[in-house]
């Protein structure tokens, strides 16, 4: 049997800033739980199973707060029951999170590795908390980032001007995931394609760059939806501009809430080593 209870609490911890993980697991993926225990333990990482939402056995009746016509306006596709499962789930992980008495709380999925300096970028950001709500430790797309806090080593705690969706990773205060609960609903795009947009949850959204949490197991995702074969053909226009209008929008919005905070303007400098790393 796993032990999915807090394992190996690091005693720096201190009352104000008591941290654990949350993994979102499907109780039938059980060798990704126990590759990801392994991780945990050699990172020491306090940790707790969050049990997923399998979208394929929601029922009609439990897709309350789900605009599949909003999807299908915002996301050009329409909405797969995977995309559902995902949604809920990381939404469940943040209620968990909060009905526990931690002050912070990492969000993984269950495919994620750690660096071997991740302890020494967690205590810097610990201990800088007025910088941030969320800190985005995985993603894709490039982001734009600006540097906003220099960390250990070549690591730098960034702002990113443009969209980076992935959601595998992820750190929160619990401001953070009160907005989220409070407003993510209804759902109108997949989670890793609203959980970043600032100005919608008035937050803090940072990312840390190089990468110091990758992702591991892609192509067999879990949680995450597998595309129908439909889906890869070409869309009508009128899904792809209404699609197109949408994400525009949000680059406009996410631009003007940047602007306005100032977040165009670097705090500190890239490393030279560095440099070639904040593309990944």
């Amino acid at each position: 049997m796993l032990d999915n209870t807090i394992t190996n609490e690091r005693p720096q911890q201190t009352a104000g800033q008591k941290w654990r993980a949350y993994v979102i697991n499907l109780d039938h993926s059980t060798d990704r739980l126990e590759r990801m225990q392994k991780r945990l333990e050699a990172a020491q990482i306090p940790w707790q199973r969050v049990p997923a939402i399998h979208g394929a056995t929601l029922k009609p009746h439990q897709y309350a707060g789900i605009d599949r016509k909003g999807f299908l306006r915002a996301h050009g596709r329409h909405i797969e029951p995977g995309d559902i499962g995902c949604y809920v789930s990381h939404i469940k992980a943040l209620q968990t999170f909060l009905a526990s008495d931690d002050a912070f709380g990492l969000i993984l999925e269950d495919d994620v590795a750690f660096e071997d300096d991740f302890h020494l970028v967690m205590a810097d950001l610990l201990q800088n908390t007025r910088h941030w709500d969320v800190v985005q430790f995985a993603g894709r797309h490039h982001g734009m980032p600006v540097p906003q806090l220099k960390l250990s080593g070549n690591y730098r705690l960034v702002a990113f001007l443009t969209r980076r969706t992935g959601a595998g990773a992820y750190l929160v205060n619990r401001k953070a995931a009160q907005s989220y609960i409070e407003k993510l609903y209804p759902m109108q795009v997949p989670y890793d394609h609203v959980y970043d947009r600032a100005w919608k949850f008035k937050l803090k959204i940072r990312g840390v760059l190089p990468l110091v949490v990758r992702a591991q197991l892609r192509k067999d995702s879990t949680i995450l939806p597998q595309r129908k074969a439909k889906q890869k053909y070409r869309k009508p226009a009128a899904y792809v501009l209404p699609k197109f209008l949408s994400r525009s929008l949000n680059e406009i919005n996410r631009g003007l809430y940047s602007l306005t905070r100032g977040l165009f303007i670097p705090r500190c400098s890239w490393p030279k080593e560095a440099k070639d790393e904040r593309r990944q």
